[in-house]
């Protein structure tokens, strides 16, 4: 196999993509970000991995937080005789609201514990940066009877009755996929992952690069293998999930225009319409050649 598909119409050289894949992983070295390649039984190169999608949304989407069965309920904890801590039990595991509070405590400054979404696999519970975690849950104690009905993902409250929530736009999450997982198959993991009701097709893919360039993804590209090709250092791009069809695409020509000053993006309008001015000038003059040409012929042939 001498090139590696992107999507249904774009492909790179295997060996270029080698390249770029050996210079992401030497990138992150040795650590969880890095790629795992394998061969199938029929000779295909896999790629495999965790991937980071940044929340790029602008409107609410709704979501499932826990089933009907889950309890959610506060309880007092003794530890030490009269030291009373306070924590919630949700199914069955118990949650230290202190930590929710004010984030990790001196003795769990390395180990904090995850609010856990119910059905969520666990290799995504492994992962960090979640948008499900303690220390991005925001909660009072003296309001702990209101647990039931309101909490906060990544300092963002939602609704727990009719689950409507806003991600904070730029959280980023992991999510584990291959180069057999399409951009389809992506978002659809993704929003599973949360137990998003929206369906996945009200939704895409988008590389931002620092340039502000910005290309939506096609549902058949491999977000995993772009990546690669974006390069590691998610500063200089990085892979949104937006509302699809509601961004529109910035092509690099005219994304390299927007970081300038105002008047010298004035003084770029200016001169684009002296040119267009100038344009016009030619456009007349050469028809208005044609025009008398034309009239003088038909004369002639009359006469």
């Amino acid at each position: 196999m001498s090139d590696i598909r992107l999507s249904g119409s774009r492909s790179v050289p295997k060996d270029f993509f080698m390249a770029r894949l050996n210079d992401y992983n030497t990138y992150y070295d040795d650590g969880s970000e890095q790629l795992r390649k394998r061969m199938t039984k029929n000779g295909d190169l896999v790629i495999e991995g965790l991937l980071n999608i940044y929340w790029g949304l602008k409107t609410a989407i709704r979501l499932q937080v826990a089933d009907e069965s889950v309890k959610i309920r506060p309880k007092t904890i003794e530890k030490g005789g009269s030291s009373e801590r306070n924590s919630l039990v949700i199914s069955g595991q118990t949650v230290d609201l202190d930590n929710a509070i004010w984030g990790e405590t001196r003795r769990q400054r390395k180990s904090a514990n995850r609010l856990v979404v119910p059905g969520q696999s666990k290799d995504d519970t492994d992962v960090s940066e979640s948008l499900l975690r303690t220390n991005s849950v925001i909660m009072r104690k003296k309001g702990v009877r209101n647990l039931r009905h309101r909490a906060s993902i990544n300092g963002h409250a939602y609704n727990h009755k009719t689950s409507v929530f806003t991600p904070a736009f730029g959280s980023v999450t992991k999510v584990r996929v291959s180069s057999q997982n399409n951009a389809n198959d992506v978002i659809t993991k993704l929003l599973n992952k949360f137990r998003v009701e929206n369906p996945a097709d009200e939704f895409s893919f988008y590389v931002v690069k620092e340039t502000q360039e910005r290309r939506e993804m096609p549902r058949d590209e491999i977000p995993i293998l772009s990546r690669v090709l974006i390069g590691p250092n998610e500063k200089l791009g990085k892979i949104f999930l937006m509302e699809k069809k509601m961004h529109q695409e910035i092509p690099l020509e005219v994304a390299q225009y927007i970081k300038l000053d105002v008047g010298i993006l004035q003084m770029f309008l200016k001169k684009f319409h002296e040119e267009e001015e100038r344009e016009v000038k030619k456009m007349r003059k050469r028809y208005e050649f044609y025009r008398k040409m034309l009239k003088k012929q038909i004369n002639e042939a009359k006469s």
